[in-house]
């Protein structure tokens, strides 16, 4: 899969497909804008950060934020997957 996640200031990300340049899907749920993310080596899950200082774990295939992670009141600005 050659995919592509970008995080953006109206408080969503995207996953997208770079073959075909589509959007695959929009993740929603920040409140402020999304400032870091990472995508799994898979492809199958994600991770965002926002400036409301949240962290939220997204499946990619489905949209779905599958848990959220309070962090830093001052927002968060990098996210990473570690095996």
């Amino acid at each position: 899969d050659s995919v592509l996640l970008t995080g953006s200031k109206d408080g969503t990300a995207k996953v997208w497909d770079l073959p075909s340049g589509l959007c695959r899907r929009t993740l929603q749920g920040h409140d402020g804008p999304v400032m870091a993310v990472a995508l799994s080596p898979d492809s199958k899950s994600a991770v965002t950060g926002g400036s409301d200082g949240q962290a939220k774990v997204w499946d990619t295939q489905t949209g779905t934020c599958e848990r959220t992670l309070e962090g830093s009141k001052l927002g968060l600005v990098m996210a990473n997957f570690v095996s």
